[in-house]
């Protein structure tokens, strides 16, 4: 399946990640939507990592190209979309990263 044909679909995922930030080592949210997306599309969870780390395997051979994305949002207290508990806000762009 193409990029193109997933576009509305990658940019819904963006928004969702957009507005559910999380710090780090409490990516819950984050974590469960990426891995409903990867499930969605027939792509399962190979290794996790620490709490909410995990990678997934697409393809098999040699050589293999890794992909790294990072979940956590940062404390950004006057960010328009930042969390009223801890602000946090993905003002990094690791949301984007995520759907890259």
């Amino acid at each position: 399946m193409s990029i193109k044909a997933l576009e509305s679909e990658l940019i819904k995922l963006g928004d969702d990640l957009f507005n559910h930030p999380e710090l780090g080592y409490k990516e819950f949210k984050t974590r469960e939507i990426l891995i409903e997306f990867f499930k969605k599309h027939n792509v399962s969870v190979h290794k996790e990592f620490a709490y909410t780390g995990f990678s997934v395997q697409i393809g098999s051979g040699f050589p293999h190209i890794a992909l790294i994305a990072e979940l956590d949002a940062v404390i950004t207290p006057n960010h328009r979309c930042a969390n009223n508990s801890d602000h946090a806000a993905h003002s990094c762009g690791h949301s984007s990263q995520c759907v890259i």
